[in-house]
């Protein structure tokens, strides 16, 4: 009788060892998995463990009392402040980079001990926020990405009356190239959509650093509300790319989306007509990263008025 007690008492301290034996690799797979990509992540945009913030600047209007309209064209006594619905819907595939489909399965508990050991694998959340109406009330530290142009962005408003940022923008009419000392170099303009062409718009994806507030800034804006979806959507895309291209670099990159009125799909398929200069020794290496920036990737469908709805 005490042979067979002993027995399932070692069969039992058995499995529970083999248990944890599995857990421990399936455990090591997930880290090493994760660790490479998640580290250029953080290191792309900027993040760090005493800056670990993800902030994202929407566009914010101001609207007077009765100077909305409800979906029946009546003037609404709404007033305030108000979000462009489709750059709320941009973020939809930004805040998505920032998931792992095997860390969030980890339990809360276990994510944060992972992560206090090691920062790479803290659980990142994008906090989305109106702009403020002054850019002194930005909130700095971290990674801050900025949608919409300077109409009704402070930050990206900011970001482009910096002498060094190399693509400013015509608001509805032009994205212009220029040097440091604000001479024109290249100029890219609007197009119609009533025109043959079915319309030609033009966006801007820019990193800015400022070492001084530990803040790298996102600006993602187009002349129309298709471009800056798009701006955000190449972002999310393709930021792995960006950063083997750039490293830790500052880059301004232009984007074209032609006929854009009659085929939404045209936000998949941007043409680069500009970008900074990459940061590879190997020409080769660098014209297949270009190549893959235009690449058409099927993963991403789009609903109605140009909103992103991840698969």
């Amino acid at each position: 009788m005490g042979d067979d007690v002993k027995n399932v008492a070692l069969n039992i301290v058995a499995s529970f060892l083999y248990a944890g034996a599995i857990w421990l690799i399936t455990f090591g797979i997930i880290a090493a998995s994760a660790a490479g990509r998640r580290s250029r992540q953080l290191r792309f945009f900027g993040l760090s463990k005493e800056f670990p913030s993800c902030r994202v600047y929407v566009s914010s209007l101001d609207v007077q009392p009765y100077g909305s309209r409800g979906p029946d064209g009546t003037p609404a006594g709404f007033y305030g402040q108000a979000t462009p619905g489709y750059e709320l819907d941009a973020t939809v595939p930004l805040i998505g980079i920032w998931r792992h489909r095997r860390l969030d399965r980890l339990s809360g508990l276990i994510r944060e001990r992972l992560a206090s050991a090691w920062w790479i694998f803290k659980d990142v959340r994008p906090v989305v926020l109106s702009s403020p109406t002054k850019s002194r009330d930005l909130v700095r530290g971290g990674s801050v990405v900025s949608i919409g142009s300077n109409t009704y962005n402070a930050c990206s408003a900011w970001l482009l009356e910096l002498d060094r940022v190399e693509l400013k923008m015509d608001i509805g009419l032009s994205v212009k190239r220029v040097s440091r000392e604000g001479d024109l170099l290249e100029e890219w303009k609007w197009v119609s959509p009533a025109t043959e062409s079915g319309g030609v718009d033009f966006a801007v994806v820019q990193r800015v650093i400022d070492p001084a507030t530990h803040t790298t800034y996102f600006l993602t804006a187009g002349l129309t509300k298709l471009g800056t979806a798009g701006a955000v959507l190449f972002l999310a895309r393709y930021w792995d790319t960006l950063q083997r291209l750039f490293r830790s670099s500052e880059f301004a990159i232009c984007l074209k989306y032609s006929n854009w009125a009659a085929d939404e799909a045209s936000i998949l398929k941007p043409e680069l007509v500009y970008h900074s200069s990459a940061k590879l020794r190997s020409a080769r290496r660098t014209s297949k990263l270009l190549r893959r920036l235009t690449s058409p990737r099927p993963d991403l469908l789009l609903g109605q008025d140009f909103s992103l709805v991840v698969r």
